[in-house]
């Protein structure tokens, strides 16, 4: 009896040029600049300040807010990474109680003197004190009736 032996055709091998998904995360290299991490490709969200750049994009995301001042927490300066307006190069906003230069003083060089009342006193009704108490009023007003009823009397 006679044996029969099939031939598949030639055997196909992963090619050492070809790129292949390392990870399987749907990103083959060099777009995947971490072919051995799947949560590292181009479509991952990016984590601020840690280092790592899982968006592949080129860098890790420093500067948050979009300012142009990379955070503290990355080795920057900017003190505020989630408000645009504030940065080392931002103006001192007056009164607002922030650090909006980020030099570490708040309101710095600011006046607390209020232009129109300089010696800084200032009532509002419910705070200011009554031109006469209305109970004295009351009293002094039943005497004077009181003396002219006796001097009429």
């Amino acid at each position: 009896m006679r044996e029969h032996t099939y031939d598949s055709g030639p055997s196909v091998h992963a090619s050492p040029w070809l790129p292949v998904d390392g990870d399987g995360d749907g990103f083959e290299p060099p777009i995947d600049c971490d072919d051995g991490d799947e949560h590292i490709n181009p479509d991952a969200s990016e984590v601020p300040y840690n280092g790592i750049d899982e968006d592949c994009d080129g860098a890790d995301l420093s500067d948050v807010d979009g300012d142009g001042w990379d955070a503290e927490e990355a080795g920057g300066l900017d003190c505020a990474d989630v408000n645009a307006g504030i940065h080392p190069d931002a103006d001192e906003l007056c009164d607002d109680g922030r650090d909006n230069d980020c030099d570490g003083a708040v309101d710095e060089g600011c006046s607390s003197v209020d232009p129109t009342n300089p010696g800084g006193l200032s009532w509002t009704c419910a705070h200011a004190p009554a031109p006469f108490p209305p109970l004295a009023a009351l009293l002094l007003l039943g005497l004077a009736i009181r003396r002219g009823s006796a001097s009429r009397g």
